[in-house]
Formats: C-alpha cells, structure tokens, sequence
C-alpha cells in the first residue's frame, strides 16, 4: 500500500481540527499534578529493569485495533519496525507525512482509531513537527520511522496507549509511546508528554537526536504507583544523542517490586564520538541539567540492559 502524497487526506479529516483535547483517563490511572513539591526518590539497585523493546527478543502481545477509525489513513512502517515490536501491517496514522520539507503545525490531531498519531515516513527528510496536540493514538503519538533531519517541537502529546469502548484505558503491553525515533534522526524539543502506556520519548536503534527542554509525566507516583506496567520517561537504546539538555521526567512509579520504572533509560546510548553516556555526564549541571523525580529509579544507565 503506497502512502498519499504529503499530509494525509483521508475522509474524516475534518475530525483532526476539532477543539480541545477529549476524553478523561480513568481515576485509577490518573497522572499526578505536575510540579509536586516531595522531594526526588532515592535511586535504587537497577535490577529488573525492562526495556521496552528488544528486536528478535521474542513476541509481544500485538495490540491494535480491529477496525481502523474513520481519521485514519493506511500507511506501511519500515520492515525493522514491524518486526521489532508491531507484527504484521497494514497500520494507520491520522497524520502521515512523505513529503521533504513537510510542516505540520498547530494541528489538533484526534488519532482515536489509529496506530499513530502523525507518522513521518521512510527516506523522508527535513519534516517539522511542531506546536500540534495529538491525542488517544492507539500505539505512538508521534512516529519518526528512519527519517533523517525531523525536528519535533513544541508539541504536547497524550493518551497514547491501549482504548476500549470507554476510551483510553491503559494496561500491561509494552507499546504506547507519546514521541518515538526509530532509526531516525533530529531535534527533540520543549514537547510536553503525559499519559503514555509505556515510554515518554524515545529514540532506538541508530536514532541519532538531540533532547532539549521536553517535560514527560508518568502515571505513577511513590504513594500511588501503577500496577499494570514499568514506564519510562525517556528511553535511548542503542542510539546517539548529540545534546541532552533541560529535561525533565517525573511519576514514572512501578508496583511491581520485581521491576522498575525509569525516568531516564539510558542503554547503549551514545554522544556523537561513540562514548558511552553515564549518569553524572547525562544529569549535567544547572542551569541546564536534566532534573527528575517520582521514579523508582531517577536515571539507569548502562552498556546494556
């Protein structure tokens, strides 16, 4: 199935336009207000941590719909996506983008229905992404799928994650990420992510981004942790980032003793020379450092995980 030229232009588009962001995360999975005064948690032992996805390190639970909505557009991801973590396409975005030099700004992105949210695709380049709301995607709010130069900005992204009949419902699968970089590359900047299943952003396998000023807020906090997943603020795997500056992650709070949820999951992760980044380097010093807080555990860092 070939992609449509530029943005997609799908019957129902009209819905992607439609003022506000809807629908309420249920009142046991509520995220913590932001800017909560306790003090950061102490960093744990990282035993148990669990990255989201590994390739060929065995099957996960396929989560998508049925029925695609009636925003959604057919589009068809990178073999290395599909095998990864997705299964077998066809796939949908309420947003796809194969075009060079595309912007998508100011949008409000209703992706009920669809995979993803907007999907920058394969071999594309110099894409901006910025200043839109993109909601309820049923697997990732933002896609960049082995692009090259795609900047992400100024985008807040939510809800991303398993829905049923009632709406956004998220549980245990290990998808529903609010921004993703697969083998891609760009800037990552001042975005806010919240209510995400899994991950807040993340960058794997060849990624090469830079992090500036992004907020990403979990579901979990130390009195009030989720019980049906690890979640992670930020996760580089295996991929390189050239500037790590201003972040922040907060209630990413597992359960599960077995486990834990990270604010920062930093496996293989690379600068630019090929040295391996570690805590101390990556946490950085004020006025710019990245800050955490409410996670089991603040930062993970490591050759492998």
């Amino acid at each position: 199935m070939k992609f449509l030229s530029g943005l997609a232009a799908v019957a129902g588009v009209a819905a992607l336009v439609a003022a506000g962001v809807h629908g309420a995360v249920a009142a046991s999975h509520a995220a913590p207000p932001f800017g909560a005064s306790k003090a950061p948690v102490t960093v744990k032992a990282a035993s148990g941590v669990q990255p989201f996805v590994k390739a060929g390190h065995g099957p996960r639970p396929f989560m998508r719909r049925d029925e695609q909505g009636p925003g959604c557009t057919v589009v068809n991801p990178s073999q290395v996506l599909s095998q990864s973590l997705y299964g077998s396409p066809p796939y949908s975005a309420a947003v796809a983008v194969t075009t060079n030099g595309a912007t998508v700004n100011a949008t409000n992105v209703n992706a009920a229905g669809c995979d993803f949210g907007i999907y920058v695709a394969p071999g594309v380049s110099g894409v901006t992404v910025t200043g839109n709301v993109v909601h309820d995607a049923f697997q990732v709010g933002i896609m960049v799928d082995s692009a090259s130069n795609v900047n992400v900005r100024g985008n807040q992204v939510s809800q991303t994650g398993w829905h049923d009949q009632n709406g956004y419902d998220p549980n245990g699968v290990q998808t529903g990420l609010a921004i993703y970089y697969l083998a891609a590359s760009g800037d990552i900047a001042d975005n806010f992510v919240t209510q995400y299943q899994k991950n807040g952003i993340t960058a794997n396998l060849a990624a090469i981004v830079s992090l500036e000023n992004n907020v990403a807020i979990g579901l979990g906090s130390e009195s009030n942790p989720t019980q049906f997943i690890a979640q992670n603020g930020y996760q580089i795997y295996e991929a390189t980032l050239s500037n790590a500056t201003g972040n922040f992650s907060a209630y990413n709070f597992y359960a599960n003793p077995s486990y834990a949820a990270t604010g920062y999951l930093l496996c293989d992760a690379t600068t630019p020379a090929g040295k391996i980044i570690n805590k101390s380097e990556f946490y950085g010093k004020a006025p710019n450092a990245n800050t955490s807080q409410q996670n089991n555990i603040n930062i993970y860092a490591a050759k492998s995980c």
